[in-house]
């Protein structure tokens, strides 16, 4: 039996990553997605949210007492330090979630892929058997962004600046689906990328 290699899916935002994602998963490998963890760990009454309202107060509580995340996003993203102090109690809750999901699939013998937006910016990739990263074009990136969140110009190019560049990423890259296409081509692409890892 084929041990079980562990995947780190990830790429610029807006590239893709999450259709990636599906199609590997519709290919029989195991899929987890660390923004889904991210969320889960700052459900109402976790240890997430406490440390979280112990730190930035309880401000970023909406009137159900659930996590704000606008409001929390309104006071990280402009400041480097609170972005840390998030990511400082963030990682070890999201990263214990990975840990026990690799666990099951080496268990049951299954093939898995970690989705992680800031792979390499959180240097994580020492922790993956390969790292596959989603790119397109600039102009795709800003379309997509636009279209699923409705951001304008400006936040879209601060939220991709805020990133390391899509160039870096390639370069540091085992493979690259470049997603610039249609679906069918995409998923075609996953497809001999995913044949030629086992082959």
């Amino acid at each position: 039996m084929r041990r079980t290699k562990v995947l780190g899916l990830t790429g610029g935002i807006g590239c893709g990553k999450s259709a990636v994602g599906r199609l590997l998963e519709e290919l029989g490998v195991k899929r987890l997605d660390t923004d889904l963890v991210a969320r889960r760990v700052v459900e109402r009454g976790t240890p997430g949210l406490l440390a979280i309202v112990e730190h930035f107060g309880s401000d970023v509580l909406n009137s159900e007492g659930e996590l704000d995340r606008q409001a929390l996003a309104t006071i990280v993203f402009g400041d480097e330090q609170q972005r840390k102090a998030l990511g400082r109690i963030l990682h070890p809750l999201i990263w214990d979630e990975v840990e026990k999901f690799v666990e099951r699939c080496q268990a049951e013998r299954h093939q898995a892929v970690i989705e992680v937006p800031l792979l390499f910016e959180n240097k994580r990739e020492g922790r993956f058997d390969e790292v596959w990263v989603v790119a397109t074009t600039p102009e795709l990136q800003a379309r997509r962004l636009a279209a699923r969140n409705g951001w304008s110009a400006e936040e879209i190019e601060a939220r991709i600046a805020s990133q390391m560049p899509l160039a870096e990423k390639i370069r540091r890259a085992d493979v690259v689906i470049h997603n610039i296409g249609t679906a069918e081509e995409l998923k075609e692409q996953v497809r001999e990328a995913w044949q030629g890892e086992r082959s």
